[in-house]
């Protein structure tokens, strides 16, 4: 079609769907004056029952930009789509994915609105129901017999709920929930919600961690390997130096590379401090090491995400990678990819969409031009960080459908076919549990489900009793993002005398060392470079100013005290 003010035609030259996926081919013309740049658009309606799975009368499932073209000029641009873009998350019945049974419409269109109307077009609907007009050439139709599940995960796991605890349901508490066959169901909020004793006991992290076994003798520690860092480049994961390597580190050594975010240099091993720094506006506080000038600022992925231009936002990220190698940084804290829920959330200006597939498309882009160059990704914040308001420790309540189609679709392809290799997790809990101790999310859906052995990080770590580390690490968060020795020394005593941390430890200190060996953090290293902790003269200069005041202040101190007491015992001899 070719709609007003658009000086665009597109035509729906072949198309194809089933329950293995879905091909559409369009062929795009330039109908105006002027060259330009027009952006094919495919939507899907699933079919849809009163009482079944919920569902949105239209949906985004695919799109793409086409080159730059002549007045006149034409190009076929082919669409491929996965079948679980267009599946339904049943999380009562099946409890998985499901194609259900009935009709698929697949439409082309500028926008949803203009999709939707070329959907309802082609059913026969009344004029009065559009709000202009559809066109039926532009629709597909593919009738689906019978329901189908698409159970299996990327990692060949079968997908279930994990998510039950997530709802408000599971404290006893009823909610109503949206439905498109009755509008009058539209939530009211909750204002006199009251936490019960299993919600209070879900909320206290610290409290539910449970210690092990107080004996550590037969976890190695201290051992004399000979085995460095830079040694590990391009190990597998399962290689058996690993543990060797890991053996060399003391329980000291651990809880710092684990509890400081690897920004201090671990000299057992040469491991030198990484430096991990914000995000999806660019490194631009961190001076080129070169020149000592600052690194660019990029634009907002909310800007990104207008563009519809997948290469463009890949070549951006592929930018930035130089960036963060000029200025000598490991790790960016980007792609984000929480969800615009309501217009005023404060960090939506580096979120991309309301849409989950949007997001997560463009985040795959991100992902892949950063890591292309050896950045390690950190995809935040995860997950269902969603509002800045109270977002330390708020308790963010939804159904498993909702979480799994909208909050962590976004996530799903840049861990998936993107192979993340960190995210940052969030301070907010999901149901009444923190992320960064919601084994669920953590050991089922990310190392479960998605196959994916990337770091997860904690935000920004500055609540220990919120984000508890021995919690944390039960539940598999990887690092603490702090260069501080706040939650260094919550642990390092208890770690010595627990077993069970101290493997978990481990555990988290095998990824992250075998994320950054695989990163630009080995630059410059060889496999005999050797890390030395070393003070600088100019930090020898400043103790030694320090030690000189202190000794100053203590002096004047002494004799203050001195007249002071001269002057009391004058005071009482004249009041004699």
């Amino acid at each position: 079609g070719n709609s007003e003010g658009h000086p665009f035609q597109q035509q729906l030259v072949s198309s194809s769907a089933d329950e293995r996926g879905a091909t559409f081919e369009v062929k795009v013309t330039n109908t105006g004056n002027v060259s330009g740049k027009d952006v094919v658009q495919l939507y899907a309606q699933q079919p849809y029952q009163r009482g079944g799975i919920e569902k949105s009368a239209i949906q985004l499932v695919g799109f793409d930009k086409t080159p730059v073209l002549q007045p006149g000029q034409s190009t076929l641009v082919t669409i491929k789509v996965k079948a679980r873009d267009y599946s339904s998350y049943d999380a009562h019945t099946l409890k998985t994915y499901v194609l259900d049974q009935g009709d698929f419409y697949f439409a082309i269109g500028n926008n949803a609105h203009q999709a939707l109307n070329n959907i309802l077009a082609s059913r026969g609907a009344n004029p009065a129901r559009m709000d202009e007009h559809g066109d039926p050439g532009c629709v597909h139709l593919w009738h689906n017999e019978k329901p189908i599940k698409l159970d299996k995960a990327y990692s060949g796991k079968v997908i279930g709920n994990i998510f039950q605890s997530a709802g408000l349901e599971h404290y006893g508490k009823r909610t109503g929930y949206l439905t498109r066959s009755d509008w009058t169901t539209f939530p009211k909020p909750y204002n006199k919600l009251k936490a019960t004793d299993a919600m209070i006991h879900d909320i206290d992290a610290a409290g539910g961690y449970q210690a092990g076994d107080k004996y550590t003798s037969s976890i190695t520690t201290k051992a004399k390997n000979g085995l460095t860092f830079a040694q590990m480049h391009k190990a597998r994961f399962n290689d058996p130096r690993w543990e060797k390597l890991l053996d060399q580190m003391s329980v000291d050594d651990l809880v710092t590379l684990v509890t400081r975010s690897g920004q201090v240099a671990i000299p057992s091993i040469s491991f030198p401090a990484q430096f991990m720094k914000d995000g999806p506006q660019g490194n631009n506080v961190r001076p080129y090491v070169e020149d000592g000038s600052k690194a660019t600022g990029y634009c907002g992925e909310v800007t990104d995400a207008s563009t519809f231009n997948r290469s463009l936002i890949h070549q951006e990220n592929e930018a930035k990678a130089e960036d963060w190698i000029r200025t000598d940084t490991a790790g960016a804290y980007a792609p984000a990819m929480n969800i615009h829920r309501t217009p005023y959330s404060g960090r939506n200006f580096e979120y991309y969409s309301e849409d989950g597939y949007l997001s997560g498309e463009f985040a795959y882009e991100a992902v892949t031009g950063l890591q292309k160059h050896g950045v390690v990704a950190f995809a935040k914040h995860f997950a269902m960080n969603d509002q800045e308001t109270n977002r330390q420790g708020v308790c963010t309540f939804a159904d498993e459908q909702t979480i799994r189609e909208i909050y962590l679709k976004a996530f799903e392809r840049p861990f998936t076919d993107g192979h993340v290799k960190a995210t940052m997790g969030s301070f907010n809990r999901i149901g009444c549990i923190w992320t960064g101790a919601h084994q669920k999310l953590i050991k089922n859906l990310v190392r479960g489900e998605w196959g994916s052995m990337a770091i997860v990080d904690t935000d920004m770590a500055i609540n220990p009793i919120l984000q508890n580390a021995g919690a944390g690490l039960e539940a598999g968060n990887t690092m603490w993002a702090t260069s501080a020795s706040t939650f260094h020394d919550q642990i390092v005593k208890q770690a010595a005398h627990d077993k069970k941390m101290l493997s978990n430890l481990r555990q988290s200190g095998h990824i992250i060392l075998y994320t950054f060996v695989n990163s630009n953090g080995v630059n410059g290293l060889s496999t005999a470079s050797r890390v030395v902790k070393v003070t600088p003269p100019w930090l020898k200069l400043a103790y030694t100013v320090v030690g000189l005041l202190f000794v100053i202040d203590l002096a004047l101190f002494i004799t203050l005290i001195r007249k002071s007491k001269n002057s009391a015992h004058i005071t009482i001899e004249s009041d004699n």
